[in-house]
């Protein structure tokens, strides 16, 4: 593998591999130049890449997204077999390709990191755009981590949106969102397991918001209200948090608390497995933790056997379970300048993460208000689970979780 810093780089072969990785933190183009080559493309943390196919002439071509920005922003012709590999950071498709229909042979999958697929753009005029036409069911895709961008889709005229199974493909659903003037984003997911349904903005098992020139489907991750966060003056509520404060790391550091998302959640309408709280009982994950009760949502990760698992993959019926809840609650979410593990009743739980989630939070434009667009921060090097099927053996055993969950 060669690795490139900022820069332009025009990437050449004849039916030979050719493997490319941007530098940390570095703007790279790369210009593909070759025939019926395979061309591996990856984006560290932190860097911004383009890819340009300038070969009229099927290439195979992988790309991944590892923490930064990739693009894929021009073809001369219709792309030979392409995979797109998400796995922390955005990747963004651009318009052109999406409308001459370049992109038929391509495969987009979630890692276990998320992140985000931004489909063209707020000028592109695409006003009904189906994935379905562009290329198959996006892979692994899990709404607590995995955002879908259609940014031409103005949100303001978003009424809703539909779920439903497609005929004859086992496990995959269609998702339709729709607009008030006749606008729509349609695509397939698999892996995704949502209840089927028609939906308006504010319910459901997904969250519709504005990205501020279309729409995002996302779900944010939070504590509930009274989780105590440990902070270097002992323990504090997460409710009575406020910017600036320090909280302590679970390796004994003492950082400010950038922003506290809030969200208000109505058991009346939320989709009860997506929303519910989890209660994980004084004791249930071993060593005395949690010290007191402790509740969260179901995709809030939670730092066991050095493995982040989301809290909805450790229910267990007994000491871990779904906490159904009759009135409105809160969730409250802690930002701090990285990704960090912080103590909640003495468990390593993360922080927020900032992507587009953000917008998810009642208090959003509170954030926008005092720091504008900031640039996406790379996640924890932890590997995720977010399902009880992903569960290591040794600790599904340790949680008391059947084998066939």
């Amino acid at each position: 593998m060669a690795n490139y810093g900022t820069g332009t780089f025009d990437l050449t072969g004849v039916i030979l591999p050719v493997t490319a990785a941007a530098d940390t933190n570095s703007t790279t183009t790369f210009n593909l130049i070759g025939l019926l080559d395979t061309f591996n493309i990856y984006s560290a943390a932190g860097s911004s890449v383009t890819v340009n196919n300038n070969v009229d002439v099927a290439n195979t071509l992988n790309l991944y997204t590892n923490g930064g920005s990739l693009t894929l922003a021009s073809s001369v012709g219709a792309l030979g077999a392409t995979t797109v590999n998400i796995n922390g950071g955005s990747f963004t498709i651009a318009s052109s390709l999406i409308s001459a229909q370049l992109l038929s042979n391509t495969v987009l999958s979630f890692g276990s990191s998320g992140g985000t697929a931004v489909f063209g753009s707020a000028s592109s005029g695409l006003l009904n755009l189906s994935l379905v036409s562009v290329f198959g069911p996006i892979q692994n895709f899990v709404a607590a981590t995995d955002k879908l961008d259609d940014p031409a889709l103005n949100f303001t005229n978003v009424t809703g949106y539909t779920i439903s199974a497609v005929s004859g493909q086992a496990g995959v659903q269609q998702i339709v969102v729709n607009a008030n003037n006749g606008g729509s984003f349609t695509f397939d997911v698999t892996g995704a397991g949502l209840t089927n349904g028609t939906y308006s903005t504010t319910n459901g098992p997904l969250y519709l918001v504005s990205d501020g020139t279309g729409g995002t489907i996302i779900e944010a991750a939070c504590f509930l209200t009274g989780t105590a966060i440990s902070t270097p003056h002992g323990e504090v509520a997460v409710e009575s948090l406020k910017i600036g404060d320090l909280v302590l790391t679970d390796t004994g550091e003492a950082v400010p608390v950038r922003w506290i998302g809030t969200r208000r959640v109505s058991p009346r309408f939320a989709d009860p497995v997506r929303s519910q709280p989890i209660r994980i009982a004084a004791g249930a994950l071993g060593d005395g933790l949690p010290r007191r009760d402790l509740l969260i949502s179901p995709d809030h990760a939670l730092l066991v056997d050095h493995v982040l698992v989301n809290a909805g993959a450790m229910v267990n019926g007994s000491d871990i379970t779904r906490e159904a809840m009759s009135e409105i609650f809160t969730y409250y979410h802690v930002e701090v300048d990285a990704h960090e593990l912080i103590l909640a009743e003495g468990v390593s739980a993360e922080t927020f993460i900032d992507h587009v989630g953000r917008m998810a939070f009642d208090n959003w434009a509170e954030h926008e208000a005092i720091f504008g667009d900031t640039p996406e921060k790379p996640e924890m090097g932890y590997a995720r689970v977010k399902s009880a099927r992903q569960l290591p053996m040794a600790l599904r055993r340790r949680l008391g979780i059947a084998a066939a969950a």
